[in-house]
């Protein structure tokens, strides 16, 4: 035998009318469950999972109105169709019954055949609906997955390209096929540069791609982050040289060994650092900052450009944003914070930023000694973030 065609939650503190539906809808393949208050019936909405809800109003304890209105507020039980059933019938507690979310309304007492025909369109509009949703759900998922397949062959052939760029600049930039002048110098310097922005902008689109497909992991050991932070800053020394901007980089004498996925740990110092300098005007600066706190490095790359405004705090690290308080010549965008905030919570730390006027923007994450047992929430330093700024 097949199973019920609908499970319909009766919420009514009459026992009676509880009985006379459970009677009118079983016999008709309707699975019954009951609820006496507003209490039990979330409760029972939240373990049964109905397809409908016959509602009274005048229940103990919360009212149907307030039921009904937390049930249309909540994303997981707002599609699942609402009819109020109440002795109730004066226009204002039909408003009030709309107002709170609910998508019909019958009043006590009620024709038996007009109750199964409110039930049956309301059971037929919920399929309907919910035939939608996992349609659109599907082509989401599909739109996704296609776009992850693409980014990562797209980003292979031009990764596979990229290489034979940088090897052979490497090449000329040692002179190992003749010498090269001064101008020669600065330009093969320039080519190697913009080639590992590009690279890394690749291996951005990879993970990204990887995260978004369920793929992305971690190669965690023990490495040296000294040594990192000075490479991360020296990389990008000629597009700061290009705007005349002042780099620094500030590490206190305790900070020695991190633990993480030391490339992905790379690629965050990259993007921060980018990112600062494409916000700075000519002339201004960037740094770096890396200070120990218990059983954690903490990371803090500064600039000064302009501050973003407090609005756009909370969309910063969605994909292609644009803050409206970055639009100069460039523009803090794309890629580059988003993946940043996910590698950062791939390790399971966190990142935050802190923009005011007059002081530019901060952005700090932190990273662990060893591998922790008990994580230790992010805590930022005002003292230590405003440090070698000017």
């Amino acid at each position: 035998m097949s199973g019920p065609q609908a499970t319909i939650l009766v919420v009514d503190d009459e026992l009676v009318m509880c009985k006379r539906l459970e009677a009118l809808l079983t016999p008709r393949d309707y699975q019954v469950i009951t609820a006496a208050n507003g209490e039990e019936a979330l409760r029972q909405v939240r373990q049964a999972h109905p397809d409908l809800i016959l509602l009274d109003v005048m229940l103990s304890g919360l009212d149907g109105f307030e039921v009904c209105r937390r049930l249309k507020d909540d994303p997981d039980t707002r599609l699942i169709p609402i009819v109020i059933v109440t002795v109730l019938s004066d226009i204002e507690h039909r408003i009030r019954g709309l107002e709170a979310g609910a998508d019909d309304f019958l009043t006590k007492p009620v024709h038996r055949d007009e109750l199964l025909a409110r039930i049956r369109t309301s059971l037929r509009m919920k399929r309907t609906i919910d035939h939608k949703v996992r349609t659109l759900r599907q082509h989401i998922q599909q739109v996704a997955d296609d776009k992850a397949l693409f980014l990562s062959a797209m980003s292979h052939d031009l990764r596979t390209q990229l290489d034979a760029i940088i090897g052979f600049s490497e090449v000329l930039q040692d002179q190992a096929v003749g010498r090269l002048n001064e101008a020669q110098e600065e330009y093969i310097n320039y080519i190697l540069m913009g080639s590992m922005q590009l690279l890394n902008l690749i291996n951005g689109l990879i993970d990204m791609s990887k995260m978004e497909t369920g793929e992305a992991s971690l190669e965690q050991n023990v490495f040296a982050l000294r040594p990192l932070l000075a490479e991360s800053v020296s990389l990008v020394q000629g597009q700061a040289q290009t705007h005349h901007i002042r780099l620094s980089l500030d590490i206190a004498e305790d900070v020695d060994m991190a633990f993480g996925d030391e490339r992905k740990v790379r690629q965050v110092l990259f993007n921060l650092l980018s990112q600062a300098l494409k916000v700075t005007p000519d002339y201004g600066q960037v740094g770096m900052q890396a200070r120990v706190d218990t059983a954690r490095v903490f990371i803090t790359v500064w600039d000064s450009g302009p501050n973003i405004d407090p609005e756009e705090l909370e969309g910063l690290f969605e994909e292609f944003r644009i803050a409206q308080g970055f639009v100069m010549q460039t523009a803090r965008a794309g890629l580059g914070l988003a993946l940043t905030k996910r590698l950062v919570e791939l390790h399971g730390e966190t990142i935050v930023v802190n923009s005011h006027p007059e002081q530019g923007t901060r952005f700090t994450f932190s990273l662990p000694f060893a591998k922790p047992e008990i994580g230790v929430p992010l805590e930022t330093n005002d003292g230590f973030c405003d440090r070698g700024m000017p």
